[in-house]
């Protein structure tokens, strides 16, 4: 098996192969637990390939696994059964049971489609194969979809799954008080020593439904770089993979941290509209450029957006423009001489 097929980020990827670094069959599991480019059932065939493809090993306790764990490869063995099960569960159909779908925008302030409700996981497939032949938001726009399965009057949300564009299950969660066997809970949520090429100030990038901060980053700093990090790699959770960054909100940059930093990737893309203020904190940070350029900078932006909003509003409120009239309002000033 090649555990590099599993990264989210070809960039991590390449760099762990150019430095030729290994991991072991815990830590594979680990990334093929975060993965988000494969299906639910890849993954469990994938985990399959690690006991076959892996020397068994210990895994002492950490603060998600308490357990000292003298065998990974019967823990793995008993996720795999847990998760085969946990499949079998959240697709059969019961009676009373509801499954609700949500549709997850690039536009993290999108009017989400509203919930629509099916008495089968089949009806839910069918309405999502048939939405994504009709609709054209699906190539462009819907990064992902949420899936939960309930039961009437109960208002217990049981099992919740995050489906691709192309309505394939990627996640599969088990909110009920049932379990099928014991399952190691927290083993595959270990923080791990994954090394990536990111330096500060590199302009980074996810795959994914981003949520309020979007997808597009200036890296500040990881987790990875600091002093404790070997004390993190016994003790924390993959939440402490973190990267601290600037993001844009609006057309204003602000500072987060964001988890599971192997997942960044650079970004390559031209930027567009307010996106374009973090490629000069980038070039500011990396000391290309000094703060008065910057400031200069996000002045000419600002002013950019405000000719494009007064040009809007005017071809908006003004309908008799004719076509010219219009085709100049849009022209840049250096282009009408």
């Amino acid at each position: 098996m090649d555990i590099y097929n599993y990264f989210n980020s070809p960039d991590v990827a390449e760099h762990c192969k150019n430095i030729g670094h290994t991991f072991n069959a815990f830590e594979c599991a680990v990334i093929i637990n975060q993965c988000y480019t494969k299906t639910f059932k890849e993954k469990l065939a994938a985990y399959r390939a690690v006991i076959s493809d892996y020397p068994d090993m210990e895994v002492h306790p950490t603060h998600m696994h308490k357990e000292h764990t003298k065998s990974f490869h019967k823990a793995l063995g008993l996720i795999i059964e847990s998760e085969d099960l946990l499949l079998k569960h959240f697709m059969e159909t019961k009676p009373g049971a509801i499954y609700k779908v949500k549709l997850n925008h690039k536009n993290s302030h999108h009017d989400s489609y509203e919930q629509q409700v099916f008495s089968t996981y089949e009806k839910t497939h069918e309405f999502l194969l048939e939405m994504k032949k009709l609709s054209d938001e699906f190539k462009d726009e819907v990064l992902g979809i949420n899936v939960t399965k309930s039961f009437i009057d109960s208002g217990e949300r049981i099992f919740f799954a995050e489906l691709s564009a192309h309505g394939e299950i990627i996640n599969l969660y088990n909110y009920s008080k049932v379990t099928w066997n014991k399952n190691p809970t927290g083993l595959l949520d270990c923080y791990i020593n994954v090394p990536v090429p990111f330096k500060k100030g590199d302009l980074v990038e996810t795959d994914g439904y981003g949520g309020f901060m979007g997808n597009l980053f200036v890296l500040k700093g990881l987790s990875c770089d600091s002093k404790l990090h070997e004390e993190r790699i016994m003790y924390n959770d993959t939440s402490d993979m973190t990267a601290d960054v600037h993001y844009l909100s609006g057309d204003e940059v602000y500072c987060e941290s964001i988890i599971f930093y192997p997942n960044l990737r650079y970004c390559h893309r031209e930027l567009k509209s307010d996106e374009r203020i973090l490629k000069f904190v980038s070039l500011y940070m990396q000391e290309n450029i000094c703060i008065c350029e910057l400031l200069g900078i996000q002045k000419f932006l600002l002013a950019d957006k405000l000719r494009e909003s007064l040009i809007s509003d005017a071809i908006k409120w003004n309908s008799s423009l004719d076509e010219e009239s219009k085709k100049l309002l849009l022209t840049v000033p250096d282009e009408r001489g």
